[in-house]
């Protein structure tokens, strides 16, 4: 235990521990909140310029890709169910494929010449 000669050792002593313990639970807290941020919350110069990050665009990529083996293989277009089976194989879970291929139907690079199956424009 730390001993001083008077209050006002004590008080400035306390004062300074008191601010580097709070310190390193600010840091704590915020590299912890920082690991659990999802991707898109995170810094990345990619985002700035194009809008999307870069796992967005590499899963944007190989949903398109997909389509285009797909396509060609099937006359209506590629069959969405294959499109979400094929995409988990490369470790794309079944939401982020489905939410992929709803947003290039939006912007209109795939459309749907009959219903549940797709193609790239």
């Amino acid at each position: 235990m730390q001993e001083f000669a008077t209050q006002s050792e004590a008080n400035e002593w306390r004062d300074d521990h008191r601010t580097e313990d709070h310190r390193t639970g600010i840091r704590t807290v915020f590299g912890t909140i920082r690991e659990q941020q999802p991707e898109s919350a995170q810094a990345d110069p990619t985002l700035v310029e194009t809008g999307q990050s870069k796992s967005q665009r590499d899963r944007i990529k190989n949903i398109r890709e997909l389509i285009s083996k797909l396509e060609n293989e099937c006359d209506d277009g590629a069959p969405v169910p294959f499109i979400v089976i094929e995409a988990e194989m490369v470790g794309m879970t079944q939401s982020k494929a489905q939410t992929e291929l709803e947003k290039l139907k939006q912007k209109g690079e795939v459309y749907e010449p009959r219903s549940g199956f797709v193609r790239t424009t």
